[in-house]
């Protein structure tokens, strides 16, 4: 191989990468999202600086999708709600996804913080619930009635996701430090309500750091979206040169 095609190799392994770059189309891609008020102080702690938190609200997404660059996979993510330089934005602090496709691209792409486990989102006649289960009283679980179609123009769906993406290199000293951001595009709505959200959660759950204080809402969206490529917004290496 030469230094060309080296560089032009996608990911780990060079000549068997288990994904392409994106952009990444979603289609029917759905999400069950649950938004609560924590304690500021656990919020605060796990936010890499230099993101602030905004107000103390975590928010877990349920999601399902059938038709994916890496075909049918589910996932249970975890984020919270924060400012980058004045700019609201949502960090990733877990990922829990159930096929290994996703999970190595969206590692080693963006730096989401993805592991496997077996989430799941069901949608009954009269409940939409999201489910973890991790085994040992490690659960997570959350609903919201099925509700009549509110107006998909009345979504707010800023959608920026920041990651902290950490490589090593072959010393053990970061090679990657970097918080990246990356936003979903081509966004259809198909279908989505709003109900009231009742959440569970056991200890060790990826809930555990943070204690529900208050739910805040509860929504289901069916969409169809593209993930492009991220971008660096902070590069830990270069701030101490």
């Amino acid at each position: 191989m030469k230094r060309e095609d080296i560089l032009a190799c996608p990911g780990m392994p060079p000549m068997a990468s288990s994904y392409r770059l994106p952009p990444f189309q979603f289609t029917d891609r759905a999400a069950l999202s649950i938004t609560y008020e924590s304690n500021a102080d656990a919020v605060r702690a796990a936010l890499p600086e230099p993101l602030v938190p905004d107000g103390a609200s975590v928010i877990v997404t349920f999601v399902d999708t059938t038709d994916s660059p890496f075909g049918a996979y589910r996932a249970c993510a975890v984020s919270l709600a924060a400012t980058f330089e004045e700019t609201p934005v949502s960090y990733s602090h877990a990922l829990i996804v159930d096929q290994e496709g996703p999970i190595y691209a969206s590692r080693e792409v963006w730096g989401f913080p993805a592991t496997y486990g077996n989430p799941e989102l069901i949608i009954g006649e009269n409940r939409v619930a999201g489910v973890l289960d991790l085994g040992y009283g490690q659960h997570l679980r959350g609903s919201i009635p099925v509700a009549e179609e509110s107006d998909p123009a009345s979504v707010s769906f800023d959608g920026t996701q920041v990651t902290c993406k950490i490589i090593p290199g072959a010393d053990g000293k970061p090679a990657i430090a970097q918080l990246v951001s990356t936003k979903p595009e081509a966004i259809t709505i198909k279908h989505y309500w709003r109900g009231e959200a009742q959440l569970e959660t056991g200890a060790g759950s990826p809930l555990a750091p943070f204690p529900v204080q208050k739910i805040i809402s509860g929504q289901y969206v069916l969409a169809d979206m593209t993930f492009p490529l991220g971008r660096v917004m902070h590069d830990y290496l270069q701030e101490s040169k």
